[in-house]
């Protein structure tokens, strides 16, 4: 069973964010935390298989979060943000995550991460 650790301060994002989770994984199992600090508490515990994250959290932001994780040699990092100014998308993608996904997610982006996540290649219908 694939784990998700799913960390955003916006309790709507990570409704909307689960459900697109149990829409395209649903054997998955889904951990909640409400900011980068509860997050990185939350992987501590749990040991997800893939963190998803937003880059504008309290007490600890998702930037440093990244970093943190990639100190603990934890590479399985989705970036899921509506911060998508060009500079800060460059310098997160730069951190070696999984992907950086613009919110609000939809079908389409889904279909793209499912593909990333199980290794294949997603290719949209023409």
């Amino acid at each position: 069973m694939m784990k998700f650790l799913l960390i955003d301060d916006s309790a709507f994002s990570r409704k909307i964010s689960a459900n697109y989770i149990r829409k395209y994984f649903p054997d998955a199992s889904i951990e909640f935390a409400s900011d980068g600090e509860m997050g990185i508490q939350k992987f501590d515990q749990t040991h997800p298989d893939y963190v998803i994250a937003d880059l504008l959290m309290p007490k600890v932001s998702g930037k440093d979060m990244i970093s943190i994780l990639k100190k603990k040699n934890f590479h399985n990092i989705i970036v899921l943000s509506a911060d998508v100014q060009k500079g800060i998308r460059q310098e997160i993608e730069a951190m070696g995550i999984t992907a950086f996904i613009n919110k609000p997610l939809s079908d389409e982006t889904m279909q793209v991460l499912y593909a990333k996540i199980k290794g294949t290649r997603y290719e949209a219908a023409k």
